[in-house]
């Protein structure tokens, strides 16, 4: 009976330390799968983090790769030097320079400047125009393509002889190399800008704007030549030392802007007689000097500006 009863309780406690030997290696088995789930969560986090970093550095080096190839683009349009130079220092309006057309002798440093090496070393102009000779005229223009003096004379010779297109060229090119010289506050498109034409070097430039101004409106351009003449009249609108008030209503009506016409007739502008005597009497003034007149008397009283006036008020189309 004792050893019944001890073989009992011997396979008691064998069933238990089965037990106990089962639970623990489910336990282990229990610990082992999470720490492979564990691992084997990391080891996917692992490889999207690597996967994401392959991705994000190969969309880094597109854009690096993209952003040099913008950078080290070139813009071929702006590759010519002749079209920087003329970009920088040619930004003319009222003509256009022709490629044949040699350079200024400062174009490079852009306007006009005086030096002692441009004088000329053999007889200047003023000689030349005392012993007037095409063939010297020629020659010095040639020597020197931009003197205003000798491009104005020369496009006078050459329209005298019916040779108009290098009369024309004569004055483009001396407008382009006067534009050139205008300072950044010379806006004429504002029509502030006033001139004295009796202040030294002055002369030459109403001189090749009225020029330019009849080659304009003999080529049938009348809005050029209505603009040109605006131009001219505003450098000195009471003086007009150049007569535009006797074209400038033509140019108007012929290019449709016959509302300029109204508004220059109310506008009440001095008339000025540039030929009229001194209050001493001693001497007459020079031409374009302004002389004492009375108030009364406005450009208004022109007989070519009121019947031009009758005439713009005619084409009521053309009114605003």
């Amino acid at each position: 009976m004792w050893a019944t009863c001890a073989d009992e309780g011997h396979i008691t406690r064998r069933k238990g330390k089965k037990k106990g030997k089962k639970k623990a290696r489910a336990d282990r088995d229990e610990g082992e799968d999470d720490l492979d789930e564990q691992e084997s969560v990391d080891d996917i986090l692992d490889a999207l983090a690597a996967e994401a970093g392959n991705l994000s550095c190969e969309a880094a080096t597109s854009v690096r790769n993209e952003h040099e190839q913008t950078l080290l683009g070139v813009q071929l349009k702006f590759a010519n030097a002749d079209k920087e130079m003329k970009r920088i220092f040619g930004k003319v309006k009222l003509v256009t320079p022709l490629d044949e057309w040699p350079r200024p002798p400062t174009f490079v440093g852009g306007g006009i400047r005086w030096t002692r090496a441009n004088k000329p070393k053999g007889p200047g102009w003023n000689s030349l125009c005392n012993y007037f000779e095409v063939t010297w005229s020629m020659a010095y223009k040639k020597r020197y393509p931009y003197h205003i003096d000798a491009l104005l004379t020369m496009s006078q010779v050459f329209q005298h002889h019916g040779q108009m297109d290098h009369a024309a060229d004569s004055i483009k090119r001396c407008m382009y190399v006067l534009e050139l010289a205008w300072a950044d506050q010379f806006d004429v498109s504002k029509g502030d800008c006033r001139m004295d034409i009796q202040a030294e070097h002055n002369d030459g430039f109403f001189k090749a704007l009225a020029l330019l101004m009849k080659q304009v409106g003999r080529r049938g351009c009348m809005r050029s030549a209505f603009e040109t003449a605006k131009l001219l009249l505003s450098l000195d609108p009471q003086g007009d030392p150049m007569n535009v008030l006797l074209a400038i209503d033509y140019y108007a009506l012929t290019s449709r802007q016959c509302q300029f016409l109204v508004d220059l007739f109310d506008a009440k502008i001095e008339a000025v007689d540039r030929f009229a005597t001194s209050e001493s009497g001693s001497k007459k003034k020079k031409a374009g000097k302004r002389a004492a007149t009375n108030a009364t008397e406005t450009i208004s009283a022109l007989p070519n500006l009121q019947f031009s006036l009758a005439l713009a008020q005619y084409e009521p189309s053309a009114l605003r």
